[in-house]
């Protein structure tokens, strides 16, 4: 082969690897720029940022009991407030309160019963007395969606239909004090509320009895109604035939019944057949009051532990007391039955086993309206029923 056809032969591979050289580099441009399928020019699709968060949710129970709330919706009324309560015992309790158009409370039911989650803590299914069950699903650490239904494990996040924790436990205010007309007959009671005028049974069950016995006693015509007053709260209850839920009263702790037998008519209380004694404003000064039931749930503290409590000191009209964990201080205001506190304080010690139990003494307290003394029981009321019982101890010792 001659140089020059050699030299030609050359040149030709030369350029040939040039091309395929350049060839591979403008395919590799074109397709790192081609458009993807359902993304915007050299953009990679992203999924929708509630889409992946609610993905990727767990509910956290760690640290309970812990409080979620929230206003969701409701068929028949404005919306219905969501009050719920985790226990870590697996119970809980839940208070709805149904809305009128202009926010005003038309009516609350409060319910309690088991709370499971799932394995993979996506999902937390509340079970009611009977066989009736609402699900939520997590779309974060801290907030639970209302789920449409059982199925399917990620839900389309849903701002009003969500309930959130709360930074600190809120006990749930079951119980009011109602008053209203009470009637018995043939093994069953009836209540109508005079502030609503709805009707409900009244559940056998609580202080049924000593309202059931205070009425038989009390001077009246077949079934007719009486006012009474008691403690207590709307709820639901199983129908003695089928599934079906019925809305029922639930005496907690009977308080009185009257003479009065209509809403409008003063009354005139039958002394006899009230439940304790009439206010003492000696008393509740100048005693020591140890605490031993906070929202109607029993107080427990570590063995050796002192219960939490306070005295009240009329010089200064102080508080000086011990909230489970630490010194408690502030002060307060007393005209009648009416009692409030003020500029609640504590130290700073922290103890993991009672910590959440002072939280919510101190909590109870900045809510108290009014008070009663039922023999050596101190009862603190707020605008939806009683808060906390504390019993008298020694007067003559000092709270811790």
């Amino acid at each position: 082969m001659s140089s020059n056809t050699h030299n030609v032969h050359n040149s030709g591979i030369f350029r040939f690897r040039i091309f395929f050289v350049f060839a591979m580099f403008l395919s590799l441009l074109l397709a790192a720029c081609a458009p993807r399928e359902g993304a915007g020019p050299g953009v990679e699709p992203q999924p929708h940022p509630g889409e992946k968060a609610a993905q990727a949710a767990r509910l956290d129970t760690s640290l309970l009991p812990g409080t979620w709330k929230g206003t969701l919706p409701c068929p028949d009324c404005a919306g219905t407030k969501y009050h719920l309560n985790l226990l870590p015992d697996h119970s809980f309790k839940l208070k709805r309160t149904f809305l009128a158009s202009d926010n005003s409370a038309t009516r609350e039911v409060v319910d309690s019963g088991t709370w499971t989650l799932s394995p993979d803590a996506t999902a937390l299914t509340l079970r009611f007395t009977g066989n009736l069950s609402e699900k939520f699903r997590a779309v974060s650490d801290r907030c639970l969606q209302q789920a449409p239904d059982n199925a399917g494990a990620v839900i389309k996040p849903d701002i009003t239909r969500q309930i959130c924790r709360t930074e600190k436990f809120e006990p749930v205010s079951s119980n009011r004090i109602m008053r209203g007309l009470y009637s018995y007959m043939a093994d069953l009671g009836m209540f109508k509320d005079c502030a609503t005028g709805r009707r409900y049974p009244v559940a056998m069950e609580k202080d049924n009895a000593r309202l059931e016995s205070a009425y038989l006693k009390a001077e009246h015509g077949v079934a007719e109604p009486l006012i009474v007053r008691f403690e207590g709260f709307v709820t639901t209850r199983p129908a003695m035939e089928g599934s079906r839920m019925n809305k029922v009263v639930v005496v907690e702790r009977f308080i009185e019944i009257t003479e009065a037998r209509s809403c409008s008519e003063p009354e005139k209380e039958t002394a006899a057949l009230t439940s304790g004694a009439l206010v003492n404003l000696d008393k509740i000064e100048n005693t020591k009051w140890e605490l031993v039931e906070i929202a109607g749930e029993s107080v427990d503290v570590p063995p050796g532990s002192p219960l939490p409590g306070f005295r009240l000191n009329p010089q200064g009209k102080s508080l000086r007391g011990f909230g489970g964990c630490n010194r408690m201080m502030g002060s307060y205001t007393l005209n009648g039955n009416r009692l409030s506190f003020a500029s609640i304080a504590t130290t700073r010690r922290f103890c993991e086993e009672t910590q959440g139990l002072e939280e919510r003494f101190v909590q109870a307290l900045g809510q108290v309206k009014t008070f009663k003394i039922n023999g050596d029981m101190l009862e603190l009321y707020g605008d939806f029923g009683l808060l906390a019982t504390l019993r008298a101890a020694d007067s003559n010792s000092g709270v811790h």
